[in-house]
C-alpha cells in the first residue's frame, strides 16, 4: 500500500494510509479514471481532473508529435509549445465521482468519464469548428487572401488537429477532420513554396530606402519565401519616417516603418525601431537596420507577423 507523508502545521510528521481504492483504482477499458488528494474536496477534485486530462493527452500517438513538428516548421506552431496546445485542447464531459473520502483532514477523490461520452463531446466540437474551414477545401489552389485566413486561423487549426488526434482511434469523424486540416496545411505549404515577393519603397528618402530595404528583404527570406523582382510576385510596400535626437554625444534614430502586404494591401503594420550611435546618422540608421533584421530571424517570421491581425504594433529597441 502506498504511504503518504504530510506535514500538518507544526505537528510532527504523520503516517497516513490512503484508502484502498485510491491505491488500486478499478480497471475499466470504457472509462478514463483519475484520483486526487488535497486539503479540501475542491483541491482533491482538481488533482483527479488533472490526472484524467493527462491520461487523455497521453493517448495522442507519437505521430502527432511529428505532425506538430512539421506544422511548426511551416509556421503554425511558433508561439506555443506542443505541450501547451495539447493541454488547451483537452475537453472533458461531466465527471462521475466514484469515491470521495476524508482521512485526518486530507481528502481523497476518484472520478471517471465514459470514453463514449468523450468521443461524443469531441465529435460535436469538431463538427461545429469544421464549418469555418470547409471553404478552403473547395479551393484547388489558394491565393494570398486564403493564405492570410489560414495564418490567422493557425491556433484554431492546431486545436482541431490535436482534438481530432485524441479520439482518432475510435472515431471516423475525427479521422476525416484530421485529414481536412492536413489538406489545408498542404495547400498552404504549396502556396508558400510557389509564392514570391518583391519589395518596393513608397517614400521620398533614397537614404532611408538604401538603409532599410535590404533588411526587409532579408527578413522576408528568413520567413522562407522567395524574393524576386517580377510582376507576378506578391508586392510588399514600405514607407518610413524618422526622428533624430542627441543626448550626451549619442545620436538616437526613432524610425517608424509602415509595411503593407499585397496589392491592394490585405495586411499592414507599423513597426517602430530605435537605433543609436555615437557617430553619424548613417551609423544610427545602420543600428536600426541591424536590430530589425536581428528581430525578424527564423524564429520571428516577418510575413506571419504582418498577416496576423492579433499581433499588436511592435517596437524594437
Amino acid at each position: 500500500m502506498r504511504i503518504t507523508f504530510i506535514l500538518l502545521g507544526l505537528l510532527p510528521s504523520l503516517v497516513i494510509a490512503a484508502p484502498s481504492w485510491y491505491d488500486n483504482p478499478e480497471l475499466n477499458s470504457n472509462q478514463y479514471i483519475g484520483s486526487g488528494l488535497g486539503e479540501s474536496i475542491g483541491l482533491a477534485k482538481q488533482e483527479a481532473i488533472k490526472q484524467i486530462s493527462f491520461t487523455l493527452s497521453s493517448t495522442i500517438s507519437s505521430s502527432l508529435n511529428e505532425t506538430i513538428k512539421t506544422v511548426g516548421n511551416s509556421g503554425i506552431m511558433e508561439t506555443k509549445s506542443s505541450t501547451e496546445m495539447v493541454n488547451k485542447s483537452i475537453l472533458l464531459p461531466k465527471i462521475t465521482w466514484k469515491h470521495i473520502e476524508a482521512e485526518h483532514g486530507i481528502y481523497y477523490t476518484q472520478g471517471s468519464v465514459d470514453k463514449t461520452e468523450v468521443i461524443k463531446l469531441y465529435e460535436n466540437t469538431l463538427r461545429s469548428q469544421s464549418k469555418r474551414f470547409d471553404y478552403l477545401l473547395s479551393e484547388k489552389e489558394i491565393d494570398l487572401s486564403d493564405y492570410l485566413a489560414i495564418t490567422q486561423s493557425s491556433e484554431a487549426l492546431q486545436t482541431h488537429l490535436i482534438q481530432s488526434t485524441i479520439i482518432m482511434s475510435g472515431s471516423e469523424i475525427a479521422k476525416n477532420e484530421y485529414n481536412k486540416v492536413m489538406s489545408i496545411l498542404d495547400k498552404k505549404n504549396a502556396f508558400k513554396n510557389s509564392m514570391c515577393m518583391t519589395v518596393t519603397y513608397k517614400g521620398h528618402s533614397s537614404f532611408e530606402r538604401k538603409m532599410l530595404q535590404p533588411s526587409i528583404e532579408s527578413a522576408i527570406q528568413n520567413s522562407g519565401l522567395k524574393l524576386k523582382s517580377e510582376s507576378s510576385c506578391e508586392l510588399v510596400t514600405f514607407n518610413s519616417n524618422s526622428t533624430t535626437s542627441k543626448n550626451n554625444g549619442i545620436r538616437t534614430e526613432s524610425v517608424k516603418i509602415h509595411i503593407s502586404l499585397g496589392s491592394p494591401a490585405i495586411a499592414s503594420k507599423v513597426i517602430s525601431v530605435i537605433g543609436s550611435s555615437s557617430g553619424s546618422k548613417k551609423a544610427a540608421m545602420s543600428d536600426v537596420s541591424s536590430k530589425f533584421l536581428s528581430h525578424f530571424d527564423q524564429r520571428n517570421n516577418l510575413v506571419h507577423y504582418l498577416l496576423d491581425s492579433n499581433l499588436p504594433e511592435l517596437t524594437i529597441k
